[in-house]
């Protein structure tokens, strides 16, 4: 895998929402000249710094690029300034083209974006994936979103028969067939950033698989969720058309196009969703011997007792047309309905399984319900939330 991968990275950058000139390279730097007037009295340049070994030495600029290294505590790093309203792949596609940057991203050196005040960003992702870790990590740069990659758990290393945190019988009972390899990996996966919350104390988190799909909002979405935190614990990016359809909005959240939904069932996804600190303990306890696959588990409210909610549109969308490395393995075992029994199991499961799915049914009847009696009263709680905050 790339050097560095795991690492945190030069770069620093902040997202500007100046409208940037179309003329012109995006980038200026101190030891060419400048590529482009940039008004002093209009929105800030970014600066990026770069280590300048990765510079083809035809092209490493002296002098100013030196004194600038210097000034920002790194004298073997240059400097770069990205006009306002440039985007850092534009940057990137510029600066690198004309400068012979090549540690872009190979290396990952896009670790280290400006993120956001109030979420720590995680993608989960293996080892070997690393065209996936370029393009989430490409996506994500566009948004001027930091994120930390985490080491996911490889399915194919398991055996769910056998593994601690696993809890068969209810499993098979209810479903006629144990979890899949990669079912258990991605449960386990998630598991180790709910651990990583608890210990490191944060209080709200972004949590991505690395074949999630962020979307041009999503910061807009976040910076709106953290003034209506004392509102929810989990919020699901879930983004396919069923899950649309099979929830119900009840706040539009300012400053955006999206609403907060009460979402009905128990759907999968869990390609991209926000928890808190007190759902992050909920979720760790629950997985500590589980049966359910972990966004099964993120629907299942009677068991967790998280205030749990969706967002439509979706400011993070699935990849309808490539599995997660995670679960790639045994991807088609999850909708794969054969019962894989024997004994006295094979005999209760008609009973069991009936039962689980009408105790479903009438739960989701019953949080229609809910939904339709606390709807207005929660939608007046966040206008109020909403409105407390805008006075702070």
């Amino acid at each position: 895998m790339p050097a560095g991968l795991w690492k945190r990275s030069w770069i620093s950058c902040a997202k500007s929402t100046a409208t940037r000139n179309a003329t012109g390279p995006c980038w200026q730097h101190p030891g060419f000249g400048t590529a482009r007037n940039l008004s002093a009295s209009g929105p800030r340049p970014t600066q990026v710094f770069w280590p300048t070994s990765s510079i083809n030495p035809a092209n490493r600029p002296t002098g100013a690029t030196a004194a600038a290294g210097a000034g920002n505590g790194n004298a073997s790093s240059t400097t770069w300034h990205i006009a306002p309203g440039c985007r850092l792949i534009e940057f990137l596609n510029e600066a690198g083209a004309n400068y012979g940057i090549s540690s872009f991203p190979d290396e990952g050196n896009i670790n280290k974006m400006t993120g956001h005040k109030n979420f720590k960003v995680f993608v989960i992702t293996l080892p070997y994936a690393v065209e996936r870790q370029k393009t989430i990590s490409k996506e994500l740069a566009e948004l001027g979103l930091k994120f930390e990659f985490i080491e996911g758990i490889d399915g194919r290393k398991l055996n769910p028969a056998t593994h601690p945190n696993y809890a068969p019988l209810k499993r098979r009972l209810f479903y006629g067939r144990d979890l899949s390899a990669g079912e258990l990996g991605c449960l386990l996966a998630h598991r180790k950033i709910y651990e990583l919350i608890l210990k490191e104390k944060i209080k709200y988190a972004l949590i991505l698989e690395d074949d999630a799909l962020p979307q041009i909002f999503l910061p807009d979405v976040l910076h709106e969720l953290s003034k209506l935190a004392s509102t929810w614990d989990v919020i699901r990016f879930m983004g396919r058309t069923k899950n649309y359809n099979s929830s119900k909005n009840i706040f539009k959240i300012p400053n955006t196009n999206c609403y907060l939904a009460y979402q009905f069932g128990i759907p999968g996804g869990a390609h991209a969703y926000c928890i808190n600190f007190e759902a992050a303990r909920k979720l760790y306890e629950a997985t500590e011997k589980s049966w359910l696959a972990i966004d099964t588990l993120q629907g299942a409210t009677w068991i967790t007792g998280l205030r749990t909610f969706a967002v439509n549109p979706s400011p993070v969308l699935p990849n309808e047309t490539t599995p997660s490395l995670i679960d790639a393995q045994d991807n088609s075992l999850r909708w794969d309905k054969t019962v894989k029994l024997n004994g006295w199991m094979r005999l209760a499961y008609p009973i069991t399984r009936g039962a689980w799915k009408l105790f479903l049914n009438c739960w989701n009847q019953c949080v229609k319900a809910k939904t339709l009696i606390n709807s207005q009263r929660l939608s007046r709680q966040l206008s109020c939330s909403t409105k407390s905050t805008s006075h702070e």
